[in-house]
């Protein structure tokens, strides 16, 4: 199988791919810890580094198990009993006659025993929250089930121990869980949160590409740095735009076209806001549905970021807000008086979003006249300057 670039979740056998760091710190923290949280907007790797994650306990002798909550939610016959029957055909278990896939993975006297703790990755928890009180009903079993195992695990009455737990979801989960469970104490509960980057660093660039020309067999006259130099300069490491830049100098150089960083910065010239379209599919759609809103809490949003380029945030982001976050859209930053505001994730995605804006305005929004130096223009690296 040959490698190449990927759209959605990464597998190192058929994509290019580099680790994130916090990988390997999950590794270290989560063993015999509670459950830990993975959180960041879509497209920002988190499946990515939730599948790395348990690839790398896999090695090191613990069972794992993975359930995407996406595919089960959205199934017209979801329950919540689905979610632990997921985990049970994961393991090759049958459920027992009579009683509830919960019932039996939290009694596992007669169940196989498991040579090695077992680690679970629920990912897409969020999307729990499409469901009435679905959310909630899955963190008491959850709660539950550690608990119960852990007793039984401790008195030699389980077959099963329990590694640890990692919860998968957008940047608002912990207040969601907080909001599902405002009775609990979830604190001691969720003992740690890792959020997955929106951006690749220049050197990771420079890493995917090493990995193309090594997969192609092409070997360009400047050096991986200067490529991932001028890569990041049009995308500020924004991951699904880096990849799309990537995949287009990929598709190149598999037709057979000599094509050379000086054509790569004459293509972002002229071309990039529309092709790299591809690579931010959802921020697009997202921006697309917020301007078509018609309720003041986004008008207002809105007005503030793309006349401003931020939006002051007043104690907890509003729903308006996560919307945004957990799409891509914008990120949360801290400014120099330690408040906080939202900003469009990257230069190239504002200035894209901008044009968006504009093509798709609703009466309804009302910008003010723009500064003149609202727009981001391209950075370039090195002596690479579009003519």
């Amino acid at each position: 199988m040959r490698k190449g670039v990927a759209s959605e979740a990464v597998y190192p056998w058929a994509h290019f791919y580099v680790e994130a760091a916090h990988v390997a710190k999950l590794a270290r923290v989560l063993p015999g810890k509670g459950v830990l949280l993975l959180v960041g907007p879509r497209q920002s790797g988190k499946s990515t580094d939730s599948l790395a994650l348990l690839r790398m306990l896999h090695k090191s002798g613990y069972q794992v198990v993975y359930v995407g909550l996406g595919a089960l939610v959205s199934s017209p016959h979801f329950d919540g009993d689905n979610i632990w029957s997921a985990v049970l055909d994961e393991l090759d278990v049958p459920v027992r006659e009579g009683r509830s896939a919960f019932a039996t993975l939290e009694n596992p006297d007669e169940l196989p025993s498991l040579r090695a703790a077992l680690v679970v990755v629920f990912d897409e928890v969020s999307s729990l929250l499409s469901r009435n009180g679905a959310l909630r009903e899955f963190l008491m079993h959850l709660r539950s089930l550690r608990h119960s195992l852990s007793l039984r695990h401790s008195s030699s009455m389980s077959n099963i121990r329990l590694g640890g737990v990692v919860l998968v979801g957008a940047p608002a989960l912990q207040m969601d869980i907080m909001d599902a469970c405002a009775d609990e104490r979830w604190p001691s509960f969720v003992v740690a949160g890792v959020e997955s980057s929106q951006l690749f660093s220049e050197a990771e660039i420079a890493d995917l590409f090493q990995q193309l020309v090594k997969e192609r067999y092409h070997v360009p006259e400047e050096s991986p740095q200067r490529w991932s130099r001028v890569i990041m300069s049009a995308t500020e490491g924004v991951k699904g735009l880096s990849g799309a830049v990537l995949a287009e100098i990929d598709g190149r150089w598999r037709l057979g076209e000599q094509f050379s960083l000086a054509d790569l910065v004459i293509y972002l010239s002229g071309k990039c806001p529309g092709v790299l379209m591809q690579g931010m599919q959802k921020p697009c759609k997202s921006l697309l549905r917020a301007l078509s809103r018609t309720d003041e809490e986004m008008r207002c949003l809105l007005t503030d970021l793309f006349c401003t380029g931020r939006h002051l945030l007043e104690g907890r982001p509003p729903e308006a807000a996560l919307r945004l976050i957990n799409d891509g859209v914008v990120h949360i930053c801290t400014l120099k008086d330690n408040k906080h505001a939202l900003q469009i994730s990257a230069p190239l995605l504002e200035q894209l979003l901008q044009s968006m804006a504009v093509e798709g305005m609703q009466p309804s929004v009302e910008l003010h006249d723009p500064p003149m130096d609202l727009g981001h223009s391209m950075r370039w690296a090195g002596d690479w300057q579009p003519s």
